[in-house]
């Protein structure tokens, strides 16, 4: 864990060229999951030819990775830096059911980082958060 907090002390273009490497190291060197992402994908496009289910595995790859850093810098990010780079429209719709002490549920897709959006609800909503979610098969990252 200590390494993953140290990590997450570069800088977001560092962690960015990192995601690259990532990239490299899971998809063509380890090859995580490979069979089973290509399985799914296939099954769930059946059209597609295996070339194009290569360049959809290849791309999740890429975009897994980079959500992977974005994720490791939500350690350290700054709250400026969250506010700068996602913007939740209309809060004070929010903050007027937390000032009545009304609960909410928010929803949200697993689109993107939704880590980073997590972050920024706390920014604008002091008052506490539970979020539900599946709990991640890796302990270290679960943690």
């Amino acid at each position: 864990m200590w390494l993953l907090k140290l990590l997450s002390r570069l800088p977001l273009c560092v962690l960015y060229a990192l995601s690259h490497v990532i990239y490299f190291i899971i998809y063509h060197v380890v090859r995580f999951r490979r069979h089973i992402v290509y399985t799914n994908l296939a099954s769930s496009f059946p059209v597609k030819t295996p070339a194009e289910i290569k360049r959809i595995a290849r791309q999740s790859y890429k975009n897994f990775s980079l959500v992977f850093v974005e994720m490791l810098k939500g350690y350290s990010i700054s709250r400026e830096d969250i506010a700068q780079r996602v913007q939740i429209t209309n809060p004070e719709v929010i903050r007027q059911f937390v000032a009545n002490q009304q609960s909410i549920i928010l929803l949200a897709a697993h689109q993107c980082n939704w880590e980073w959006l997590l972050l920024a609800i706390c920014r604008e909503i002091p008052s506490g958060m539970d979020a539900v979610y599946k709990p991640l098969h890796v302990d270290a990252f679960e943690k």
